[in-house]
């Protein structure tokens, strides 16, 4: 179990000690606090910063001089430090007397003003109590000093007169931390090391009085004077003990330890990223060992990317920044322990609309989750009431190059466009089917599904097969097992122009060249053969080549493609994508996917592109941004389905994702790259007009 080393600051004086941080899972409710506190912190110990004085443990009382003067302990819990220099320092400079900027030039150096025209007597609350003394204050040669024995009692400080010295002394016997004061003496030691004050305390009618300033600095007390009421008001600072986060199916938990009841305030804007705690009269320090000396701690949570605490005045800022903007947040306290306790609301949605043109419509939904934000972008095409129609575009319009979505729709003047489909990152020709305008570039992949866009702007899943090619000459015919893809052992393939400039075969082959449908070369145990730009090479290897060794130069040849069913003349393109995420309506078992995809691939939380079609006839291109925890987590395969079903699509599937996932209107990227630059990819599909 992960332990938090805690320090505890009382009187300016540090102590270590080791907690076991307890177990929150469980809800915290205002209405509960025994149970929160129990579910919270179970095993948390909660120490509150001044303890107070138990006359059962040392009878203070009966140890007082024969003036009975009242003197005072100071309760600290202490590391024992053993740096003397940084304990003076800290004890001669941390908490100034606060005074009224409007009587500031006529105020003593503890900041009360000085009227002796004012009989009234000077009265004390401390923390929030006003309380009673049978000496009050005194102003004594420009300075206030009060009543030591009040002092000490409300704050639980132990003491011990020395009549024989006329001393006081202010001890912790745990830590062994001791102040010793002479009555009438300016000098004061603090664990040995000696410091002056301004003003000696003194005896007046049988009580110990001691300087303000004193009181302020070594008690760790804010104090103020309220000139009007002319009121000394000293209260204990109240400590920021922990900051705790747990983790919630709907929100996040932020908990924050207080050494005592406090006032607060919450600033937050709805979709910001950030929420400040002003904390009233706290003081800028925080026990958990995950904080610098800095006060700052960053956390392994989806939402809260770090936490900053600092002093400003009178108050903690504590600024809780967050990894991803959330739509509202709700505080409360509980006490017993006294805690601040802020819930951020995980589950949210935030959707904006636009008309791009007639007939094409633009969605951004901004998703909060359990696993994080959702950044998700939806074009929704309408080719019944728009002049525009879809296409699919090639890298600089070749089988094989990559080029980025933006290029492509700068190129091609298009309104708006998406990625497309699979690819090869080495040399970019697209992974399966690639048919333009009746034209077969590549040859579909069996197993995945067959996009295929008609004339009139809608498209079909297709369950086409591909039956392979035939190469017919007057004599005989000859079976092709492909198109412009690698050769493989025993295979025909056709290499038309739009693979390159060459076949990039091995020499463990035979290529026939033909132009106008004519062989003119043969060249047995060759490859890497010059591919006519009016023809197409014929490449054959293993048991294949004796197949074909009958045809000769000037043989006439024909190719043809053969698929079941058939493309009709009203299909202008397809491609392959997969895996098919809706089929008429109903979302596809992920099982059926276990085949054709490796796991990683289904159930990663990924950017994912895809495509559907409603039930009217509305073509949709969806992008859902990804890896990118400030923004947007990605979505896995089954979460991609079932958004493409939130949209009303009957058929839908998916195309490349990861670092291809990009979608563009008019010139802009839309989405956010995961890679923070746009991917080149092979294709894109592209929504311009007819």
């Amino acid at each position: 179990m992960k332990r938090f080393l805690r320090n505890l600051v009382i009187g300016n004086i540090i102590f270590c000690f080791t907690l076991t941080p307890a177990a929150y899972s469980n809800a915290i409710t205002p209405e509960d606090s025994s149970i929160a506190e129990d579910t919270l912190i179970e095993d948390n110990l909660i120490i509150d910063p001044i303890t107070q004085y138990n006359p059962e443990n040392n009878t203070v009382e009966d140890d007082l001089t024969d003036e009975n003067t009242a003197l005072e302990n100071n309760t600290t819990e202490n590391s024992n430090t053993n740096d003397n220099n940084t304990l003076e320092s800290s004890i001669m400079e941390d908490h100034s007397i606060i005074g009224d900027p409007e009587i500031e030039d006529n105020i003593t150096n503890d900041g009360i003003p000085i009227d002796s025209n004012i009989q009234e007597p000077i009265r004390i609350i401390i923390n929030r109590e006003i309380t009673e003394t049978d000496v009050p204050p005194i102003i004594q040669n420009d300075r206030v000093l009060v009543p030591l024995r009040v002092i000490s009692e409300k704050l639980g400080a132990m003491v011990e007169w020395l009549p024989e010295t006329r001393q006081v002394t202010l001890s912790d016997p745990e830590t062994e931390m001791k102040i010793l004061l002479t009555i009438d003496q300016e000098e004061v030691l603090i664990n040995e090391n000696e410091i002056i004050l301004d003003t000696p305390p003194i005896i007046k009618n049988d009580r110990t009085l001691v300087p303000l300033r004193f009181i302020s600095e070594n008690f760790s007390r804010l104090v103020k004077w309220e000139g009007d009421e002319r009121l000394v008001r000293i209260t204990s600072l109240n400590a920021l003990k922990d900051i705790r986060i747990g983790n919630k199916e709907e929100y996040e938990r932020i908990v924050m330890d207080l050494s005592e009841e406090s006032t607060y305030h919450v600033d937050f804007e709805p979709y910001s990223k950030q929420i400040i705690i002003e904390i009233e009269d706290a003081e800028n320090f925080i026990e958990t060992a995950d904080f610098s000396s800095s006060s700052h701690i960053i956390f392994d949570s989806p939402l809260v990317e770090d936490v900053l605490a600092f002093q400003q005045e009178d108050k903690t800022i504590v600024e809780i920044n967050l990894n991803y903007g959330i739509k509202d947040i709700k505080d409360f306290d509980l006490k017993e322990p006294s805690r601040i306790v802020i819930d951020c609301d995980k589950i949210f949605e935030k959707t904006e609309k636009e008309s791009i043109t007639k007939g094409l419509k633009y969605t951004h939904i901004y998703r909060g989750t359990e696993n994080g934000p959702l950044s998700i972008h939806a074009l929704e095409l309408d080719p019944r009431r728009s002049s525009l129609s879809v296409k699919r575009e090639l890298a600089y319009q070749e089988l094989t190059g990559r080029e980025t979505v933006s290029d492509i729709s700068e190129r091609t003047d298009a309104i708006a466009a998406v990625n497309g489909s699979f690819f090869n990152l080495t040399d970019g020709k697209p992974v399966g089917l690639v048919y333009n305008n009746g034209m077969l570039l590549t040859e579909p992949i069996e197993s995945w599904d067959r996009i295929v866009f008609e004339e009139n702007g809608q498209f079909k899943i297709k369950d086409l097969q591909f039956k392979g090619g035939l190469i017919s000459t007057d004599k005989t015919d000859y079976p092709v097992n492909g198109i412009n893809r690698q050769r493989m052992m025993d295979e025909i393939i056709i290499y038309t122009p739009e693979s390159g400039e060459t076949t990039h075969t091995n020499e463990f082959g035979w290529e026939w060249v033909v132009q106008d449908n004519e062989i003119i070369d043969i060249y047995p145990d060759t490859g890497n053969s010059i591919i006519p730009q009016e023809g197409y090479i014929i490449s054959a290897n293993g048991n294949s080549i004796e197949m074909l060794t009958s045809l000769q130069i000037g043989d006439q040849v024909n190719v043809e493609w053969i698929f079941d069913p058939p493309f009709d003349k009203d299909e202008r393109f397809a491609l392959n994508g997969g895996p098919r995420l809706i089929d008429n309506g109903r979302l596809v078992e992920p099982e059926l996917w276990e085949d054709l995809f490796k796991p990683d691939i289904i159930n990663s939380h990924a950017p994912r592109t895809a495509i559907g079609m409603t039930s009217r006839g509305k073509v949709l291109f969806v992008t859902v941004d990804g890896r990118q925890p400030a923004l947007s987590m990605g979505v896995t395969l089954v979460e991609l389905a079932e958004i493409m079903k939130e949209f009303g699509a009957e058929e839908a599937v998916n195309l490349d994702g990861g670092g291809s996932t990009t979608m563009v209107i008019e010139g802009e990227v839309i989405n956010s790259p995961s890679g923070g630059i746009q991917r080149k990819v092979a294709d894109a599909l592209i929504i311009v007009p007819e």
